[in-house]
């Protein structure tokens, strides 16, 4: 964000932070892997990352309105 102080307001950096955290574990794993499968399986669990975030945020949005 500071090379680019226009997006400031647009990028929630915590939840970069946090996919870079995520992300970081399955390192050591994805590194041996083909570029093929390296990006495949990078893109298939950050695909369901976001379907369980957002299961969970429709979860709590349904709690609060029933």
């Amino acid at each position: 964000i500071g090379l680019v102080p226009e997006l400031c307001g647009w990028i929630n950096s915590q939840t970069a932070e946090q996919l870079f955290s995520d992300m970081s574990k399955s390192s050591y794993f994805m590194n041996c892997l083909s570029p093929e499968s390296h990006i495949f399986l990078m893109r298939n669990i950050l695909h369901h990352r976001n379907e369980r975030l957002n299961q969970q945020a429709l979860e709590d949005f349904r709690k609060v309105h029933p």
